[in-house]
């Protein structure tokens, strides 16, 4: 069961990294960022947990930093 449990926290990580792609880049192709972090040959279809949570974790930082240059709370 172990590798069908890894398999759904991949499919949860996917989900995020779709969700937040898609508020960052609006419909621009995945592949271009993928294979940028990750390396040549990288696809939603090959990548481990931790490579889609290192995406994950540059989108949150791009939406954030977005947030700050164009979010309603100018500080």
């Amino acid at each position: 069961a172990f590798l069908l449990n890894r398999s759904s926290d991949l499919e949860k990580q996917k989900n995020k990294l779709n969700k937040l792609y898609s508020k960052v880049y609006k419909e621009k192709d995945k592949k271009e960022f993928i294979e940028h972090y990750l390396g040549k040959d990288k696809t939603m279809d090959n990548m481990t947990v931790k490579e889609c949570s290192k995406l994950i974790y540059v989108l949150e930082e791009i939406l954030e930093w977005q947030e700050k240059k164009f979010g309603g709370n100018n500080e």
